[in-house]
């Protein structure tokens, strides 16, 4: 069983896709765990517009919080070199993500 059956088993929506990488499994997965979102200018700019209409009505709770990034997810699984499963808890279809 894969780590995303495990996890969630039933859902409405999936989407497979695959890449050939010409690097080991250990280091495809250590560059995979070290990627930062947060430092992605498009995933950066992504977050900025989803968070504009709190901006916009006043309604962030902080002044400067940290960038949206893997910190906020929670590591669920990890497979040797093959698979990882990371969490996200919350209401995230509101706008402050609950």
């Amino acid at each position: 069983m894969q780590l995303i059956e495990k996890y969630m088993p039933a859902y409405e929506f999936g989407e497979t896709h695959h890449i050939d990488v010409t690097a080991s499994p250990e280091r495809a997965m250590s560059v995979v765990l070290d990627q930062r979102p947060e430092e992605d200018g498009f995933f950066r700019f992504a977050i900025r517009l989803r968070e504009f209409p709190m901006r916009l009505l006043g309604q962030r709770p902080e002044a400067n919080p940290a960038p949206f990034g893997l910190d906020n997810f929670t590591l669920l699984e990890r497979r040797g070199n093959s698979e990882v499963a990371y969490g996200l808890a919350g209401k995230l279809w509101r706008a402050n993500y609950g």
